[in-house]
């Protein structure tokens, strides 16, 4: 039996707000025609509309800013359809599976929010925004309850928890000195999980898990609320160790996060970080005073 945990609104919506606000320009990629920010958990694309003949000046600025959003809007699906979902799929695989889940991650897409708009004479330009905690929020609703989305448990098992095959380097990469501002103390409960896995070549993806060398568990996005993932989104995922000070990240982890260096990578898409198995052993145990991990109180450095 799954145990789901429930954020509070309030905390959820002070993180989303904090995050949503943060750059973090290094943990910034693009795919298709938008951008994924994997540090502030958002996709992002650009719309554009021209300017209508034989209109008021008025009518032709509504209408192409109407043009714009519809174009920032398929740029977005385009994107979202790019993006990693796990360390085996993307989102595309997702989406095809089911007339529902396309319809939902449809609407998702029409209600992202309009983050910066211009006007440019001839064409308007928008840029739209929408979280990727919609999107994952989704995918555990669908491993909840299938037959809401004429889905079978095996096709679900099949594009969220594929077997994933671990890949652990025969040289381990040249050891990163841990930041400077990270100091955990044994003697208090953590409060929240730092896996760096810089130089093992860790691609960032929506819902990644926590392995053991052996592939088995430790942590998984699945074991989470839905509410909780759409707010907090499920990990935060950082290129720059200077992002580790940002309050957006220090608010999800805590003032006392454990370090852990992780020692290979899983799944095809790279998207699974895998630990040592007394490193694992020791996050669980860590884990039991406070639950940072159900609270999503994740940063994977990559």
């Amino acid at each position: 039996m799954r145990v789901y945990m429930v954020a509070t609104v309030g905390m959820s919506l002070l993180v989303m707000q904090a995050v949503s606000s943060a750059d973090f320009g290094r943990s910034t990629e693009k795919v298709g025609n938008g951008r994924v920010n994997w540090g502030a958990g958002y996709i992002e694309a650009r719309g554009e509309g021209v300017y209508p003949p034989n209109a008021s000046q008025g009518q032709a600025r509504l209408m192409a800013r109407r043009a714009a959003i519809a174009d920032a809007q398929r740029n977005l699906l385009e994107t979202v359809s790019g993006v990693r979902l796990t360390a085996e799929t993307r989102v595309r695989n997702f989406i095809v599976e089911s007339d529902a889940i396309a319809t939902r991650v449809e609407g998702i897409l029409k209600n992202a929010t309009v983050v910066s708009e211009k006007d440019k004479g001839n064409t308007y330009e928008v840029v739209m925004r929408a979280p990727m905690g919609s999107i994952t929020a989704l995918a555990i609703e669908a491993s909840q309850a299938p037959e809401r989305f004429d889905l079978s448990q095996e096709q679900v098992d099949a594009i969220l928890s594929p077997p994933a095959e671990v890949t652990i380097p025969s040289q381990p990469p040249r050891p990163r000195p841990q930041p400077p501002t990270i100091r955990p103390n044994p003697s208090k409960p953590y409060t929240g999980v730092i896996i760096d896995a810089r130089g093992l070549d860790l691609r960032p993806c929506m819902s990644p898990k926590i392995r053991r060398e052996d592939g088995s568990e430790v942590w998984g996005t699945l074991n989470v609320s839905p509410e909780l993932a759409i707010e907090y989104g499920i990990a935060a995922w950082l290129r720059d160790t200077k992002d580790l000070e940002h309050p957006a990240i220090r608010k999800r982890i805590g003032d006392n996060p454990m370090f852990l260096r992780a020692v290979g990578v899983a799944g095809a898409g790279r998207g699974d970080a895998v630990l040592k198995a007394d490193d694992a052993q020791r996050l669980l145990e860590a884990n039991q005073p406070n639950r940072f991990l159900e609270k999503l109180a994740v940063v994977f450095l990559y």
